[in-house]
């Protein structure tokens, strides 16, 4: 083979590489956006204090407990969908927590990305509280139970790291569906409250697990009612 043969050859395998390449390139940028979009609103004050970020399958509400007589201000949600082992792994304080997967066909979770101002007299101050709904019926999947197991996680901005280290669940707060309700309230929901931004996902809780103490109480209430049941069946 010549030289030029093999010139060309090569030519060829790097152009061909470049091309895979560039391709992947271009396979990797549409997944990364097609995983994530934003959506913004305006609040201003005092009565624009409210706001539906609808993302389809899923939304969040967030409103402003005391909202700036002037305020005039954009608040940006971004949905970053993530498979569960990916966005479990940041749950270190809370251990036996699951996110509930309601995207994606119900195999990924969400990290909703809140970015708003900073608390300020031209702004809001207080509290805000934060409603996340979703389309999918999770409730045989992720049960709220007696417990009220289902919980918004908060990732605060004023803490180191990227973690969750935040439970701002607002009791009593989880609505599970109802297929026979009006829109708009037909959806699982629940609710949070806090007074700073960074990100927030749905989990459920793990189920509580009885302490000893509780056990040994038990144990012995059951040693008891064995005891009457037979001295009651002597006595017969």
């Amino acid at each position: 083979m010549s030289n030029d043969v093999k010139r060309a050859g090569a030519s060829t395998l790097v152009t061909k590489l470049l091309q895979g390449a560039v391709l992947a390139t271009a396979i990797l940028a549409f997944g990364s956006t097609s995983e994530a979009s934003t959506i913004a609103h305006q609040y201003t004050g005092p009565l624009g204090n409210s706001n539906f970020f609808d993302f389809g399958d899923y939304a969040v509400e967030l409103s402003f407990e005391n909202l700036a007589a002037n305020a005039n201000f954009e608040v940006q949600i971004t949905d970053t969908l993530l498979d569960p082992v990916d966005i479990e792994a940041r749950f270190g304080a809370f251990p036996g927590y699951k996110c509930v997967t309601f995207a994606s066909g119900g195999t990924q979770c969400v990290d909703f990305e809140v970015n708003a101002p900073v608390p300020s007299v031209n702004t809001w101050t207080g509290f805000y509280n934060i409603d996340i709904s979703w389309l999918a019926d999770t409730n045989a999947e992720f049960p709220n139970g007696t417990e009220d197991r289902i919980r918004i996680l908060h990732n605060r901005g004023d803490k180191e790291g990227d973690n969750f280290d935040s439970d701002i669940t607002r009791p009593g707060s989880y609505f599970g569906g109802c297929l026979e309700c009006i829109a708009l309230i037909d959806d699982p929901a629940i609710g949070g409250k806090d007074d700073n931004f960074q990100s927030f996902t749905v989990v459920q809780a793990p189920e509580a697990v009885p302490e000893p103490a509780t056990m040994l109480l038990l144990g012995s209430g059951l040693v008891a009612i064995a005891r009457r049941q037979r001295r009651h069946r002597a006595v017969r």
